[in-house]
């Protein structure tokens, strides 16, 4: 079976993922994440020189692990930090100066329809029916759902770090997620949230932040993707987790099963988003999904997307 490799360029973290890509079929080989925390110290416009610096050190270590398997093809992509930054030139200028690898930065409508098609993809058996995809990242949050045989796809400029670095409020990523909560209401009732035994929809989860509180509900101390996949969460277990990881010290977060340290400091905001989403949304529930964008970038690697 053909193998195929992708590379996603995050606000948070730079991710790998090399898999066997058949009849639009994905089968991970190998799944890598270094933190890198592009959009840190993102001022002006512009992303700091510290920041590119260890993104581009993060992407090499990955690339090179890359290059182990024999693929037929690699696609490497960035998104909110990049696509926001003045100078984000120099970020994919050094990448592929250093490593010899192109990166195209992508929109937020093309993420979150990667996203839908990884997705899609990686809940085939677990879902019947339409879906609702939404990915909370660390700039910015997608949201991907079909509708009368089109796909419609909309980003909004909230993430985990881009709150954690503004010290974004509850209100104003309200505010913020009030259009796209609304139309997602208006077009597909809220009775399609509700999630029933045998539901014909599902809202479903992914990024970071759904990852990491399905590992802390799982209480996982090494990381196990095949348990956190298709993991349902209810609306009150992420409002209890918010309240937990709220009133936790830092150095207490960081000692938690599941949450990986260095994401510690930005978990908070993070699922202040989610919660924020599933509420707008009367949504009863939620499940994890492994598959995201790095999945749909598979995919069009092979041509199957």
């Amino acid at each position: 079976m053909p193998i195929y490799g992708a590379l996603d360029i995050g606000s948070n973290s730079v991710r790998l993922l090399v898999g066997e890509v058949e009849g639009g079929r994905v089968r991970p080989l190998l799944a890598e994440l270094e933190s890198s925390r592009l959009m840190a110290g993102f001022k002006e416009g512009r992303l700091s020189p510290e920041s590119i610096s260890r993104t581009v050190a993060a992407a090499g270590r990955l690339v090179e692990r890359a290059r182990k398997f024999p693929l037929q093809n690699f696609l490497a992509v960035a998104t909110s930090a990049a696509r926001e930054a003045l100078n984000a030139r120099e970020l994919l200028d050094d990448i592929q100066d250093q490593l010899g690898v192109k990166v195209e930065i992508i929109a937020g409508e093309e993420e979150a329809r990667l996203t839908f098609k990884g997705v899609q993809a990686g809940v085939q058996g677990l879902i019947k029916g339409p879906l609702v995809a939404v990915d909370v990242g660390g700039g910015s949050t997608e949201f991907a759902w079909e509708e009368n045989g089109q796909l419609n796809l909309r980003s909004v400029p909230l993430g985990a770090v881009r709150c954690t670095e503004k010290a974004t409020t509850l209100e104003e990523i309200e505010e913020i997620l009030a259009p796209v909560l609304e139309e997602l209401r208006g077009r597909c009732g809220p009775s399609q949230f509700k999630l029933p035994q045998e539901r014909e929809n599902a809202v479903i989860g992914t990024g970071g932040t759904a990852t990491t509180l399905a590992a802390l509900e799982l209480g996982l101390r090494v990381y196990r993707p095949e348990l956190v996949h298709g993991l349902s969460l209810t609306q009150e277990r992420v409002n209890y987790w918010l309240k937990k990881l709220f009133s936790l010290p830092l150095e207490a977060r960081r000692k938690l099963a599941g949450l990986q340290p260095e994401r510690a400091d930005i978990i908070v905001a993070g699922v202040t988003i989610l919660e924020a989403i599933l509420r707008g949304l009367k949504a009863e529930k939620i499940i994890i999904s492994e598959a995201d964008l790095l999945w749909g970038l598979l995919l069009k690697a092979a041509g199957e997307e």
